[in-house]
C-alpha cells in the first residue's frame, strides 16, 4: 500500500505542477487548462487499457516499461518545460502510461485477506489514506518550488512515480491472470450493469472533487486568505479519515445488500455536499466540508468492494481502473465549474 500511495502522489501533483511551469514559461491560463486536460484525459484513457493488460500478462511485464516511459515524460518536462508545442501530447502521453497502481492493489486484497470483514477493512483503509495523496501533492508541490524551483516539481513527480512502482513489483504476489479467457472487450466490466451505475456514480463524485479544487480557491481569493483553500481541503480530507476508519468497523454485508449501502452512502454524501453550494461563513465552510468528508472514503471503500464481487472473472484489475478513471474524468468536468 505504501508503494502505491508514493506511486500516485504524481497525479496529485501534476496539475498544480503544469499551472506553475506553464505560468514560469509566459504561457497562458488557456495553455494551462489545455495542459491539464490533456494529462487528464491521457489518464483516464491509459489505466483501464493497462489494467486489462494486467489482467492478462504478468504485471511486471506491464507496469515496468509504463512507469519508465511516464518518468522520462516528466524528465522532459523539467528538461524543456511547456514552452513547445510537444508539451501536449507529452503530458498526454505521460498521463496514458502512469501505471495503474491502485488498481493492482485493490486487486491482489482478495488473495492476501480473504476473510470478508479484514477486506473491508483493508478497502476503508486504503481509501482513507488516499486522502494522504490529494493533501500531500499540491503540498508537496509547493515545497519543490521553494527549494528547488518550479520545473524540479517535474523531477520530484518522476522520482515518486519509479519509486512507488518499484515497490509495488517488488512484492511477492501475483495478480489473477486471465491467459485463458477471452480478451474480449466485449466481456469486460462495462458488460455489468451494477459495475456501468458504480461508474457514472464515482463520476459524479469525481466531478465534486474537481468542484471542489477550483471552488476552494476562489472562496479564499474572495475572503482574501490565501491559506484558507487549504485548510479548507485539508478539512474534507481529515473527515475522509474519520469516515474511512468508521466504515473499516461496520460488518460485511451481503453481495445483494452492497448496493442499498452504497446508495445511502451516496445519498448521505450529496446531502452533506451540496450546502457547500451556499459559499457560507469560513467557520461553517470548514464544518461542512469535514462531515462531507466523512461519507467519502465510505463512498470510495463501498465501490472498491462492489468492483471485487461483480467484475467478470479475471477482469479485476482492468475494473478497478475504470474506477480510476471515472473520478479523473469527472474531476476534469467538474474543475471548470466553479469559474463559470
Amino acid at each position: 500500500m505504501i508503494g502505491s500511495l508514493a506511486g500516485r502522489m504524481p497525479q496529485a501533483m501534476t496539475a498544480l505542477s503544469i499551472a506553475l511551469i506553464t505560468l514560469s514559461d509566459g504561457g497562458s491560463y488557456t495553455k494551462i487548462s489545455l495542459l491539464t486536460a490533456a494529462f487528464a484525459l491521457g489518464l483516464a484513457a491509459g489505466q483501464p487499457l493497462l489494467g486489462r493488460a494486467i489482467d492478462h500478462h504478468d504485471h511486471r511485464r506491464v507496469l515496468i516499461p509504463a512507469v519508465l516511459l511516464s518518468a522520462a515524460g516528466y524528465v522532459l518536462l523539467d528538461r524543456f518545460g511547456t514552452q513547445t508545442w510537444l508539451s501536449l501530447p507529452l503530458l498526454l502521453i505521460t498521463g496514458f502510461l502512469c501505471p495503474p497502481l491502485a488498481a493492482c492493489v485493490r486487486a491482489v486484497w482478495p488473495a492476501v485477506l480473504p476473510q470478508p470483514v479484514l477486506l473491508e477493512v483493508a478497502y476503508a483503509a486504503e481509501a482513507s489514506l488516499q486522502q494522504v495523496t490529494f493533501v500531500g501533492g499540491p503540498l508537496l508541490v509547493t515545497g519543490t518550488v521553494a527549494l528547488l524551483g518550479t520545473r524540479a516539481t517535474a523531477l520530484v513527480a518522476a522520482a515518486f512515480v519509479l519509486t512507488g512502482t518499484l515497490l509495488v513489483v517488488l512484492v511477492p504476489v501475483r495478480l489473477p491472470q486471465g491467459a485463458l479467457v477471452t480478451k474480449s472487450a466485449r466481456d469486460g466490466p462495462w458488460r455489468v450493469v451494477r459495475l456501468r451505475m458504480l461508474y457514472l456514480s464515482l463520476f459524479c463524485t469525481g466531478a465534486f472533487i474537481g468542484v471542489i479544487w477550483v471552488a476552494t480557491v476562489v472562496y479564499s481569493h474572495d475572503h482574501a486568505e490565501p491559506v484558507l483553500s487549504g485548510v479548507l481541503v485539508a478539512a474534507l480530507a481529515f473527515g475522509a479519515l474519520v469516515g474511512g476508519g468508521v466504515y473499516g468497523r461496520m460488518a460485511p454485508v451481503p453481495a445483494h445488500a452492497v448496493g442499498k449501502r452504497m446508495v445511502r452512502l451516496t445519498s448521505g454524501f450529496a446531502t452533506c455536499a451540496l450546502p457547500l453550494a451556499t459559499t457560507p461563513a469560513p467557520a461553517v465552510m470548514g464544518a461542512l466540508m469535514l462531515v462531507a468528508g466523512v461519507f467519502l472514503a465510505p463512498v470510495l471503500a463501498c465501490s472498491y468492494t462492489i468492483v471485487q464481487r461483480f467484475a467478470p472473472s479475471r477482469k479485476t484489475t482492468e475494473a478497478f481502473a475504470w474506477l480510476a478513471s471515472s473520478l479523473s474524468l469527472g474531476s476534469s468536468a467538474g474543475q471548470p465549474l466553479p469559474a463559470q
